[in-house]
């Protein structure tokens, strides 16, 4: 199936056959259930879903694309069912000793209730050539676009596969995207300044080896943090913004549980910092919803926090008025 232009089609429809023999049925687009009795329920989706209603349900299942999620009172009896209809391998459960899963680490400490993820394992160090690393601080000139005197092309090809791993890695380390969101502007265009700096942000990600961690919540709320930066010598702008699920009882330096980010180039013409800012604000926003429904799904309470350090920000909330974006 693979390498044809249906094959996710393909691949779904012969999935729900395999699990419509295990007298699982569809009550909703990619939404399986499966019944106590195993009897199977009325074809018509209508008397389907009334049955569900009224007959206890034993598992369900969520498609999407490859993934499969599942909802059981004995989840690994049901997988095994499962991984033996479709001739899979058996599923394997992430413990607290590491595993590893196409250069992801995960790890599952039961006992203090933390989930760990780590891309360390898909850095490969011994293709930065020796003596490229950047001795000092990194500031934002090490950042900045290269000029024309100093682009070298034999640079392009390492830098665009180093620049893969840093993206790579960006999916688990939030405080990798902005270094990534502006690297990745000049692959066509390398110099030696700009390819240090590459080398220098992935051996520190992997020196300091901070993970995607998870905790338990007991009183959760969700966190928006969103910021900005505008320079107005070459009128450009970045925002950035952090998705959280937090509990109360934590301090505001607690980086745990970070469920979405962002950082990336404002292509649009502002004009101040609290025009970034506001943009900044509503790329957050955009994303806030699906994740808030879903925790209030499994928490009920979930309030939203938005925090910012823009003191223009918070006044253009207030007053509802935006002088600079009337829109």
């Amino acid at each position: 199936m693979y390498g044809l232009k249906d094959a996710p089609r393909m691949f779904t429809s012969w999935l729900k056959t395999k699990l419509q023999a295990l007298f699982f049925f569809e009550i909703a687009e990619s939404i399986l259930v499966r019944l106590s009795s195993r009897v199977p329920p009325s074809p018509q989706v209508e008397e389907v879903i009334t049955d569900v209603k009224v007959m206890p349900v034993e598992s369900a299942m969520q498609m999407h694309v490859d993934d499969l999620i599942c909802f059981a009172r004995d989840a690994r009896k049901t997988l095994k069912e499962v991984t033996e209809a479709v001739e899979s391998d058996e599923v394997g459960e992430v413990t607290d000793r590491p595993v590893k899963c196409v250069g992801m680490e995960l790890l599952y400490d039961r006992e203090g209730g933390e989930i760990r993820q780590s891309q360390r394992s898909y850095f490969n160090p011994e293709k930065i050539p020796p003596g490229k690393k950047g001795s000092k601080s990194l500031d934002k000139t090490d950042f900045a676009q290269p000029q024309p005197e100093e682009i070298d092309m034999k640079y392009e090809a390492l830098y665009r596969a180093l620049l893969g791993m840093l993206g790579w890695m960006t999916r688990t380390r939030w405080d990798l995207a902005f270094a990534f969101s502006q690297l990745a502007r000049w692959s066509s265009c390398p110099s030696v300044r700009v390819f240090r700096t590459l080398c220098t942000v992935l051996l520190t990600a992997v020196a300091e080896a901070r993970d995607l961690v998870f905790h338990a919540v007991r009183n959760p709320e969700m966190c928006l943090w969103v910021d900005a930066a505008y320079d107005d010598r070459l009128c450009e702008s970045r925002s950035g913004f952090i998705i959280q699920l937090a509990d109360r009882s934590w301090d505001f330096s607690v980086r745990w549980n970070m469920l979405d980010w962002a950082s990336h180039r404002e292509k649009r013409l502002v004009r101040s910092t609290a025009e970034v800012e506001l943009l900044a604000l509503v790329h957050g926003i955009v994303r806030v919803p699906f994740l808030l429904r879903n925790a209030r799904l499994l928490f009920s309470n979930v309030p939203l926090r938005i925090m910012t350090d823009s003191a223009a920000l918070v006044d253009q909330l207030k007053s509802k008025k935006c002088q600079k974006e009337p829109t």
